[in-house]
């Protein structure tokens, strides 16, 4: 099981998509690639409920 979550720039060249997410879920975790951070997408959004 990968250790922690990690936002890391993706190296594909061109991509429109530049973060890699790694979820430490499952024996190999799960890698999202994302336009924005976790943070900025998930939680700093205005308008967002909290709790």
């Amino acid at each position: 099981m990968p250790e922690d979550f990690l936002i890391a720039r993706n190296p594909e060249e061109g991509t429109t998509l530049p973060y890699l997410l790694r979820i430490p879920l499952g024996p190999d975790g799960i890698v999202l690639k994302s336009k924005e951070t976790w943070v900025d997408a998930a939680l700093c959004r205005p308008g967002r409920p909290r709790g």
